[in-house]
């Protein structure tokens, strides 16, 4: 299952707090989700991914969101420990920055501009 918040809005991004229990809230229903191994059995691992935040564009990222973010993970981890006969492996993926699909990673000049500009030096 792979869970990722959608991107706060408004100015200061004031709703970090609901970003981070619908985090949670996924996570919990993943869990339910599950059947627990009985004792003496190999517990098969079920990953769970989060999509993150890297905490990389301050001041243009509040700190607030990265704070969310970053407790989102602790919960998580907390949660999945709290029922290791789940067998659930948290992944925390931190994407530095989301590029839409016009745009090739390391470029800022979508693909329509880029061929004219290919033969300048």
């Amino acid at each position: 299952m792979l869970v990722s918040a959608r991107k706060p809005s408004g100015p200061g991004w004031t709703d970090c707090g609901s970003e981070l229990m619908t985090a949670l809230k996924v996570f919990e229903t993943f869990m339910e989700a599950q059947t627990p191994v009985a004792e003496g059995e190999a517990v098969p691992t079920k990953p769970f991914v989060y999509i993150s935040a890297a905490d990389a564009f301050r001041p243009v990222v509040p700190s607030r969101y990265i704070e969310s973010k970053r407790e989102a993970e602790f919960g998580i981890l907390r949660k999945s420990a709290d029922r290791p006969e789940l067998g659930i492996r948290p992944l925390f993926m931190r994407p530095g920055k989301s590029f839409p699909p016009l745009l090739r990673v390391g470029s800022g000049i979508p693909p329509p501009l880029r061929r004219g500009n290919s033969g300048i030096p």
